[in-house]
């Protein structure tokens, strides 16, 4: 999948965070969206068609490992790889995510370089 036709859904609380996260994917050429937390995910999806999420864990009302579950529970969106981007760093928290269904895990604050490449790399497992 070529990256100026990926979609990215970003599910990031923090403004500045995912403000930070769309700039470096739409450098890359990627197209973003944004999401401040996960109420109502289905409809959002449906309506914007990701290749991908990018997921942080600590939001508010859903938590991002609950948001992961249903994704991965659902038919509709099994197969939309979702990387999850958080503080939480630890072994535990990185193994709950990847048992939950992440494709990958990346830790904040990140290199913008590294979440690229969780991207391109989960973009090319998709295919």
């Amino acid at each position: 999948m070529e990256n100026n036709n990926a979609k990215v859904l970003i599910i990031e609380d923090d403004e500045e965070t995912a403000r930070m996260i769309e700039v470096i994917l739409n450098l890359e050429g990627y197209k973003t969206s944004t999401l401040r937390h996960g109420v109502k995910i289905e409809e959002s999806i449906k309506e914007i068609q990701p290749d991908i999420i990018i997921l942080d864990i600590m939001l508010p009302v859903i938590d991002g490992i609950e948001i992961l579950k249903e994704l991965k529970d659902n038919p509709e969106t099994q197969d939309i790889p979702v990387i999850v981007c958080s503080v939480k760093f630890t072994g535990s928290d990185q193994e709950l995510a990847f048992r939950s269904g992440a494709q990958d895990y990346v830790t904040k604050p990140f290199n913008p370089e590294d979440l690229v490449n969780a991207v391109k790399c989960a973009l090319q497992g998709k295919k």
